[in-house]
């Protein structure tokens, strides 16, 4: 038999309540004083034992010889109140049926039975103890009669017990769909609490009912945005006047729409472009009673289009030009040859000649060098990857640059003890990475220029900071841009390359200014763990073996 649940024990506690109080009542008004006060006190002492019984039921859970004990001397209490007072009418078959109707609601079919089997042994005690003690002849009762009553008794007790049943099914039921309903709501606030997107949920009257941390993030900043709110007070706001005009026009429509809507300029931020998508919420007969709003931040995903649209425009540049620049680089060697050519084959005639001659192989020169560029960003390079020490190779190529005018590094060392950082990469890349970062820190100017690497969460992150007079925001938005250059006689493709290597290393470059003045150009690569903390190779199990 299961133990008491916490309904059970309510239930049962509220019912015997009733019962005592009902007993009492009975007892206080009938008879004399000091039998009503023996008959009170023994009434408490059985009903005291029934609870102690009970109590210990709940606090073992496994004993049910106690809460059949508890009903039986339940029974046991009515009965002595039945016989102290005597038969007046038909008092008994009342006072006994108060447990077994209190027993069968409470334990269901077990419960009612064995309070109706204890009822009506009492019962027929009462009726056949009677002569035996002397007591009034009133207590003979006629066999019908006992008859009746003792089925009225097993009726009382099974009814009971069905009622009792069908309601601690219907609690259970109850408290499952308490529990289904709670978790729900959890589930429901866990989702919203995560969503990557703003949540505003508004009722009829264009109330705020609901929001998450991203719509807060979104648009809490320029208002005291809550539950409460209505869309009245946010038209007063003024960079959030187009987006409380667009949910008012939807809070009565039935469709759902997307659409965008631009944020008016926030305190230290600017306008923000947000995706909003309107849903209503239907009542049972189809009509719209409120109002789902998911607001998408688009600044990321302009981002993101921008840099596709830049990588679709340098590979249409690749495919378009590479040929032409093949022709170009290919037609100049003949010219610088042939005149080459005519610079030792003609008489010497003075240094105009010479003078147009070496403008010539100059400007040949330069243009070859630049085609040269231009086709290494337009080939689609393969790569050799390899793990690579970046001290190593940062060294590697600072003893190049150091040679070049100018060329004067301070190395920034790791500190004593840090691990090694590898990477995977492609050596002759990330060499001309790192060439054109040194070569642009040394046109800037201001030597020397600061080198130094670091292990930033899963990232190598390598540095290099000139002392120049630093970049311009607009230029520095520009500057991986192909052909863009400050450069009187710059080709524009320098940073172009080294930022499309780098991401074809996995990694990114990025410029920022420098505390102090200057630049400071960011190279991160992912790195490989030290060999401890590498998992070991997972060997899979012959099982024919």
């Amino acid at each position: 038999m299961p133990a008491f649940d916490s309904a059970e024990q309510a239930r049962f506690r509220v019912h015997r309540l009733l019962a005592v109080l009902a007993v009492a009542v009975l007892a206080a008004g009938t008879g004399p004083a000091g039998i009503r006060a023996a008959t009170a006190l023994g009434y408490l002492a059985l009903e005291a034992a029934g609870l102690l019984c009970q109590m210990t039921s709940e606090r073992l859970g496994r004993a049910q010889w106690l809460w059949i004990a508890a009903s039986l001397l339940d029974v046991a209490a009515s009965a002595f109140v039945a016989l102290r007072l005597g038969p007046t009418g038909s008092p008994v078959l009342l006072l006994l049926a108060l447990p077994v109707l209190i027993w069968g609601l409470v334990r269901g079919i077990a419960g009612g039975s064995w309070a109706a089997g204890g009822a009506i042994a009492a019962h027929l005690a009462l009726c056949g103890l009677i002569p035996r003690v002397g007591l009034d002849a009133s207590w003979r009762t006629a066999p019908a009669s006992v008859a009746a009553q003792v089925v009225s008794l097993a009726l009382l007790g099974l009814l009971a017990g069905l009622l009792g049943r069908r309601l601690g099914r219907a609690e259970a039921m109850q408290h499952a769909t308490a529990r289904e309903l709670e978790q729900a709501r959890l589930d429901a606030e866990s989702i919203v609490a995560h969503l990557s997107h703003g949540l505003l949920c508004l009722d009829d009257q264009g109330r705020i009912s609901r929001l998450n941390a991203e719509a807060r993030e979104l648009l809490g900043s320029v208002g005291d945005l809550r539950p409460g709110v209505r869309l009245a007070d946010l038209l007063k706001v003024e960079p959030l006047f187009d987006l409380a005009v667009h949910l008012a026009s939807r809070l009565t429509s039935a469709g759902e729409e997307i659409c965008e809507v631009l944020l008016g300029s926030f305190p230290g931020r600017a306008a923000v472009p947000v995706e909003v998508t309107t849903t209503p919420i239907l009542d049972h007969e189809g009509r719209p009673h409120g109002l789902v709003a998911l607001l998408a931040d688009l600044t990321e995903r302009r981002a993101r289009e921008d840099e596709r649209r830049r990588h679709d425009r340098l590979a249409l540049i690749g495919q378009l030009s590479a040929g032409l620049a093949h022709e170009i680089r290919n037609s100049l060697k003949p010219i610088s040859g042939s005149v080459e050519l005519l610079r030792r084959e003609l008489p010497e005639s003075g240094g105009a000649r010479d003078t147009l001659m070496e403008i010539i192989l100059r400007e040949s020169e330069a243009l070859e060098a630049f085609l040269e560029e231009f086709l290494h960003l337009a080939r689609d390079k393969t790569m050799s990857m390899e793990e690579l020490l970046v001290e190593g190779v940062v060294g590697e190529e600072l003893e190049s640059l150091a040679s070049l005018p100018g060329g004067v590094f301070h190395l920034a060392r790791s500190e004593p003890g840090e691990p090694l950082l590898r990477v995977r990469a492609d050596r002759a890349c990330l060499r001309q990475i790192l060439r054109n970062l040194g070569l642009n820190a040394i046109e800037a100017g201001g030597v020397p220029v600061e080198v130094g690497w670091r292990r930033v969460g899963g990232e190598a992150e390598v540095y290099l900071r000139d002392h120049g007079s630093g970049l311009a925001e607009e230029i520095r938005a520009r500057a991986f841009e192909p052909f863009f250059t400050t450069k009187p006689r710059g080709t524009g493709l320098g940073l172009a390359i080294a930022r499309d290597l780098a991401e074809r290393l996995g990694g990114r470059l990025a410029l920022d200014p420098a505390e102090g003045g200057g630049t400071r150009a960011i190279l991160r690569l992912p790195l490989i763990p030290p060999l401890a903390e590498r998992a070991e190779p997972r060997i899979p199990i012959d099982r024919a073996a």
